[in-house]
């Protein structure tokens, strides 16, 4: 079949453009006019120092403003991502993954824990999708022997595939991470986990491709910070 591929890459937004897109969904939230500023006020300080490469994702730029609708504050000096994920991370554990008194089920470092097995997986089979089925079988391996009543066990189970970060992959019944940033941020956590570990536990999870830049990139960040 005759076909041709244009390469196409997506460039920063200007001021001009992200004013417009949070005046836009100050306005369809149903918030008065005279808001706009002040959430345009903190969307900028938000990708401002660090943080300004990541204005070129839209993704990120409509999650940070769903968090300032919430009330989150952020500032240039923090690390973005990080606090991106804390952030949802956050809602997770006590908004979505609840006991029937509203209690959360995992702590937010057992969700994470959750997400870096998710990512692990993916990269073990060379994939960025997986189906719901082992995405479920995964999160009851890993919750194995945590204590967790047979209950709340079911409930995260059956959660897995819709949890935070998570979207519908490309073919059916198949789950991929929103963005592959984040894939690379939790597939990083476990990497600098290794790096700590026996060159042997390294040299398995090298093995499987080639390593992609951001990962190695978010890998050093989290063992400088920790250091």
């Amino acid at each position: 079949q005759s076909w041709r591929q244009t390469a196409v890459r997506v460039g920063e937004w200007s001021t001009d453009e992200l004013e417009r897109f949070v005046a836009a969904r100050t306005v369809d939230r149903g918030f008065p006019n005279t808001e706009i500023g002040r959430f345009q006020a903190a969307v900028k300080a938000a990708f401002g120092g660090r943080n300004k490469p990541l204005l070129s994702k839209p993704l990120f730029v409509a999650q940070v403003l769903e968090l300032v609708f919430l009330g989150t504050e952020f500032s240039a000096s923090q690390d973005l991502l990080e606090s991106l994920v804390t952030a949802y991370i956050g809602r997770e554990q006590n908004e979505k993954l609840i006991d029937r008194n509203g209690r959360p089920i995992l702590s937010g470092l057992q969700i994470r824990s959750l997400l870096v097995e998710l990512a692990e997986e993916m990269w073990n089979q060379e994939t960025r999708e997986i189906d719901t089925r082992s995405a479920r079988e995964l999160a009851e391996f890993s919750l194995s022997g945590s204590g967790l009543g047979q209950s709340a066990e079911q409930q995260v189970v059956e959660r897995m595939p819709s949890m935070a970060f998570l979207a519908p992959g490309q073919r059916p019944n198949t789950i991929a991470f929103e963005h592959e940033t984040f894939f690379a941020y939790f597939l990083a956590q476990r990497l600098a986990d290794r790096l700590s570990q026996s060159p042997t536990n390294l040299a398995v999870l090298l093995g499987r491709s080639v390593l992609p830049q951001e990962v190695a990139r978010l890998s050093i960040d989290r063992i400088l910070a920790s250091s």
